[in-house]
């Protein structure tokens, strides 16, 4: 049996929990080939023939479009794995505004001191939907 994990926009946790299984795994690897997992072996492509593709991750952008159809496409089973995949996770919060708005709010709008000291700052959406700080 051939497995691939590939990864989209996320953090990288879900395969390392594959990882976590620590001598469990030589139980998998005995019964099956992982031919497929760019983070815990180099390659570049995923091969033909997948027999269970597991992705992981948020689709953000185009390639991550272009790299789930690809796996799709060369796999008999894909699994979503992991509230990214299935989701959007914490990845998937950030198609809730344009990059624009993102930036501005990150980078633009965040007041770095006060004279009275750092206060907790939340990134929130206005009536308008635009991202703006607020202070609590």
């Amino acid at each position: 049996m051939k497995i691939a994990i590939e990864e989209l926009a996320g953090c990288s946790g879900c395969t390392i929990a594959v990882l976590d299984l620590h001598e469990m795994l030589l139980d998998v690897i005995a019964e099956a080939d992982i031919v497929y997992s760019p983070v815990i072996m180099d390659v570049k492509e995923p091969p033909e023939d997948i027999d269970i593709a597991f992705v992981t991750g948020a689709v953000r952008n185009v390639e991550n479009r272009e790299r789930l159809e690809k796996i799709r496409k060369r796999s008999k089973t894909l699994v979503a794995l992991g509230t990214c995949a299935c989701y959007g996770g914490v990845s998937g919060l950030s198609m809730l505004s344009s990059n624009e708005d993102l930036f501005s709010c990150v980078y633009r709008e965040v007041e770095t001191t006060k004279p009275t000291g750092l206060s907790q700052q939340t990134c929130r959406r206005s009536s308008t939907g635009r991202s703006r700080w607020a202070t609590s």
